[in-house]
């Protein structure tokens, strides 16, 4: 094109990249299209929207950076991953939360539905039980107390009253009843005419009493003349003279007893009890024959044992036996006791002879003269009143020889006492004094149990610890100081230590007031001194006191470890 001045040229109104500028290039003069300016050099242009710049772009038009915008190296939340963005955090849905983009321009979060034995529905907040769901593993053992069940009607069980297995229900009890069942459902049970269920629980007539047996009313009238149902009469007002009993054959509770009654016969015995309780009226009358009278029966009978005369209209029992007691004893040939006629008893046969005796038991105040009972008799002294102290035996028997009383079987332990073991002994003394035995004190020999003639041995057991000779002794007699009554056994021990001795001392009484002891006597030969008189404090018809200990002891120790007092005779 030709050369013109450029103040010669059109202005452009609009530039497109379509200009050629002037330039020049190693020296030569070139021209350029504003275009490959841009492109050759990689320049950078403004994008606009309607009219407002909003970002940068490069030659082919790629946004690359937004203008006033945070650089794209910064952290962004998109809901998607940007290639333009270096660092953005993408949006991610989890099991339990899910993204919800579908209304325009607008992210929701929202929660997934829950399932299981709870469900939720899908962002929901409404948790629901499904119905069959809750099982009784899931239930914590006696979690579920009485206020967390369902309210129960007035007078209601909970049960399954069926026979078969079904849902429980309320089973209503009816006033005056029970329930149970016998082969069919659980049901009320009503209680009979006089039966009442009182408000304590207790099940009782409504008379106050009852019992087995049929139930009737007496009439005091004496004859059967217009007798009723439900009625029995005497003939007579006195129990002992009732020779005829009328009966109406239909009781109470309207049976007909017809063919019951005519099942009476001689021998039997037809029993009558008031059905009131804590009364006393009764009676039993042994059968002789019985008549059918079509409304009633006439029982003829004789009276047997009874107390008391039934009131008019007063309710009562009646139970019919086909045999007597005594036609039973009598039958089989049992054995009964029966009073000996002085306290005991005897065992006697059918026939009323004495099988056995049975001693009977007597205090030494209630015992009878030994003269006035046949030779051999054999009776019991209540041991716990007749005797007095530590050790007593609480039953002592005794025989008459026709004279006095002696010990049944030439023996009798009157008192035993035993005191730990060798190894711990359980009672000791340290000085001259006696044991303390227990409770009860000292035994006694109680007064009228001895005689002349009578023999007592007294057998104890000593451990003595020390080197010192202290003084046994046993005393017997009257007082209550010890060492003023007898003494029937002493013994100085030796100086050895750990001494033992078994001492078996024997009393002998010559009179009832002195004897001779066996003191420390052994079989064989021993020294003069060995046996022993005793008289001081000694006497039969008064208590005496028996008490054991050492006379002289310090520096010692004696142990009682047991005590054993027989009457032999």
């Amino acid at each position: 094109m030709a050369n013109t001045k450029i103040s010669e040229l059109s202005a452009v109104v609009a530039v497109d990249g379509t200009e050629e500028l002037a330039g020049i290039k190693a020296g030569v003069n070139v021209r350029v299209p504003v275009s490959s300016i841009k492109n050759d050099l990689d320049l950078v242009s403004v994008h606009r929207t309607l009219g407002t710049a909003d970002y940068l772009m490069d030659k082919n038009g790629v946004n690359i950076s937004p203008i006033n915008g945070a650089p794209k190296d910064a952290t962004y939340i998109t809901l998607n991953a940007e290639t333009a963005l270096t660092a953005e955090r993408a949006l991610a849905a989890s099991t339990s939360i899910t993204i919800n983009s579908a209304t325009s321009g607008q992210v929701s979060f929202e929660r997934a539905a829950i399932t299981g034995d709870v469900t939720i529905s899908a962002n929901s907040n409404t948790a629901v039980i499904p119905a069959n769901t809750i099982t009784t593993a899931m239930v914590q053992a006696n979690a579920i107390g009485n206020a967390r069940m369902s309210k129960g009607n007035a007078n209601t069980v909970k049960c399954n009253p069926t026979a078969a297995s079904a849902d429980l229900q309320d089973l209503a009890i009816n006033t005056n009843s029970l329930i149970g069942r016998s082969t069919g459902n659980i049901q009320n049970i009503t209680l009979g005419t006089n039966m009442n269920l009182s408000a304590g629980g207790v099940l009782d007539s409504t008379t106050g009493g009852g019992g087995l047996g049929l139930r009737y009313n007496f009439n005091t009238a004496l004859n059967a003349t217009g007798i009723a149902a439900g009625e029995v009469r005497f003939n007579s007002a006195t129990l002992s003279s009732v020779g005829h009993i009328y009966i109406h054959i239909t009781d109470l509770d309207t049976r007909d007893l017809t063919t019951y009654f005519a099942s009476f016969a001689s021998g039997g015995q037809l029993v009558l009890k008031s059905a009131a309780n804590g009364d006393t009226s009764w009676a039993a009358f042994d059968v002789t024959s019985v008549t059918n009278q079509t409304t009633y029966f006439d029982i003829s009978c004789t009276y047997a044992l009874g107390a008391n005369l039934f009131g008019s209209a007063e309710a009562l029992t009646m139970l019919y036996f086909p045999v007597t007691v005594n036609q039973i004893l009598k039958a089989g040939n049992f054995a009964r006791f029966a009073s000996n006629g002085s306290g005991g008893y005897n065992l006697i046969d059918n026939t009323n002879s004495i099988v056995e005796s049975v001693a009977s038991v007597y205090t030494l105040g209630t015992i009878p003269a030994a003269n006035s009972v046949p030779v051999g008799t054999v009776v019991m002294l209540d041991g716990s009143s007749v005797l007095t102290g530590f050790g007593k035996n609480p039953v002592i028997y005794v025989y008459s020889d026709g004279t006095r009383w002696r010990p049944e079987g030439g023996r009798q332990v009157l008192y035993q006492a035993q005191y730990g073991t060798l190894a711990s002994p359980t009672n000791s003394i340290t000085s001259a004094t006696t044991f303390t035995l227990g409770t009860g004190g000292n035994p006694v020999i109680p007064a009228g149990l001895l005689a002349a003639g009578s023999r007592v041995l007294i057998e104890s057991l000593w451990v003595k610890d020390g080197t010192t000779t202290p003084s046994l002794r046993i005393y017997m007699g009257t007082s209550a100081t010890a060492s003023s009554n007898a003494g029937v056994y002493q013994q100085t021990a030796g100086a050895a230590a750990d001494l033992h001795f078994l001492i078996h001392n024997e009393l002998l009484f010559s009179s009832t007031t002195g004897g001779v002891s066996t003191n420390r006597q052994t079989v064989g030969g021993n020294a003069a001194t060995s046996c022993i008189d005793f008289t001081t404090n000694v006497n039969t018809a008064s208590d005496m006191n028996i008490a054991f200990g050492c006379s002289t002891l310090s520096g010692d120790t004696v142990k009682l470890l047991q005590y054993r007092i027989i009457w032999e005779y």
